[in-house]
Order: structure tokens, then C-alpha cells, then sequence
């Protein structure tokens, strides 16, 4: 059974009738990188962000939905790009997530992955990390690019339990968070009996691969720009 209360947006089959709910969360992506490419990052086996929901104006319960990355990478391309991403609790060390090995990819796309499942916070603080399965000592790879801040607070490298401030500027690292400004019972609800008109909108499968369109998509799970999630059956 689908957890209507983590999605946004479900479309479900029943007994013919396609029905369409609308469950009007709010959602964002929040990071501390202002997105003025300047630097990257090469320290530590890990590189992760770390996110005070309330710095964004964001209440609990909340969910994060997707994640995004923008690497740095030579002409020559990446010395290894395999990486997973991690979600840790606000202590920095209990995993709240783990992804399955992914490839970097080279700049200025930025890397973007929807999370099958999204992660509740019900309270307190948390990490977005990339591990890259490559260490050097000391570069970690894959490279991530920072900005150009030149007093970076939330960003580090390291391993979980044993953080450092990164000297190079905050990482490009996103994560998409949706929450409820009301409380379940209170949130309002719509409910459509007909099928959405196709729209000009870039759509991404699970693996953040940018789709080319929306038309004559087989029945899975998509995302759109936004980091809103679809469910689409036949």
C-alpha cells in the first residue's frame, strides 16, 4: 500500500478510474552553496553538507525526496567517479541512508538522484554526504565543486564521527526536502477524476537521469524538476 501522506502527488488505478490526488506539501532545495561555481574539493573519503531545517524556514516532520551534485572533473575526465550517497542523523554518524553505487558526472550537468523511498526527519538536524569509493590519502574521489564563499560553516570532510570545516567554499550539495505547513487532518485535498494533460516539464527517472519526454512513458516512478514525485500507471 502507498503512504499517501509522504507524497505529493499519486495516481491511482482503481477499478478502472483513473484518480488523481493532490496533496499540497511544500517543498524546496535547500543547501548553504550559493551556486557560484569557484573551487572543488579533493580532502577526505567523504564530503558532506550539513542542513538545520529551520535555517530554511522548514518544519517536522519533513522528508527528503531527492538529492543533486555537481563534480569537478579534468579535461582528462575523473580519475573514479563510483560514489554512494549517505544520509546521516545530526550526529554525524548514524546512517539514515545509504544509495547504491553511482557514477559522477562531469560539469556544469549537475548529478541528481530520487530517492525510492524518502527519509523522515521527525526532528533535529541532518547530513548529506558523497562517499566516493576512491581515497588517496588525502583526495577523495570524485572531486566536488564548492562555491565561492570564502568562510564555509556547513560543509566537511572526513569520515562519520570525524568531521573537518572545508577551507574551499560550501559543496554543491542539495538536497530536495518536503514538509506539511498543517497538520494531516487539516491539509487541503483535491481529487481529480481525469487524466493530466501532457505539459512541457523536464521529468527524471529514479536514477536522475533526465528523461527526453513525457510522452509514451512505460508505468514506474518519475520526478520532475520541482523533486515532486509521480506515480503513473496505464
Amino acid at each position: 500500500m502507498v503512504d499517501i501522506r509522504k507524497n505529493p502527488l499519486i495516481i491511482i488505478n482503481m477499478n478502472g478510474a483513473l484518480l488523481i490526488f493532490f496533496f499540497f506539501n511544500l517543498g524546496r532545495w535547500v543547501s548553504y552553496c550559493n551556486e557560484t561555481p569557484e573551487l572543488f574539493a579533493f580532502y577526505g573519503q567523504e564530503k558532506a553538507m550539513f542542513i538545520h531545517p529551520p535555517d530554511f524556514g522548514i518544519t517536522y516532520p519533513l522528508q527528503i525526496e531527492s538529492l543533486r551534485t555537481r563534480f569537478y572533473s579534468s579535461m582528462g575526465g575523473f580519475t573514479d567517479s563510483a560514489f554512494v550517497y549517505k544520509i546521516y542523523a545530526g550526529d554525524g554518524q548514524t546512517v539514515l541512508f545509504e544509495s547504491e553505487t553511482l557514477l559522477a558526472i562531469r560539469p556544469p550537468q549537475q548529478f541528481r538522484y530520487a530517492l525510492r523511498e524518502p527519509v523522515v526527519i521527525e526532528s533535529g538536524d541532518f547530513y548529506i554526504a558523497v562517499a566516493g569509493r576512491s581515497y588517496n590519502q588525502p583526495f577523495g574521489y570524485p572531486f566536488i565543486a564548492t562555491d565561492d564563499n570564502p568562510n564555509p560553516q556547513k560543509s566537511f570532510y572526513g569520515l562519520p564521527g570525524n568531521w573537518t570545516l572545508s577551507e574551499y567554499g560550501e559543496y554543491f550539495i542539495f538536497a530536495f526536502v518536503t514538509w506539511n505547513p498543517t497538520s494531516h487532518s487539516e491539509r487541503e485535498e483535491k481529487l481529480i477524476g481525469r487524466k493530466p494533460r501532457f505539459q512541457s516539464r523536464r521529468i527524471y527517472n529514479v536514477q536522475g537521469k533526465l528523461l527526453p519526454s513525457e510522452r509514451g512513458l512505460p508505468s514506474g516512478i518519475y520526478f520532475l524538476e520541482s523533486g515532486e514525485k509521480i506515480i503513473k500507471l496505464k
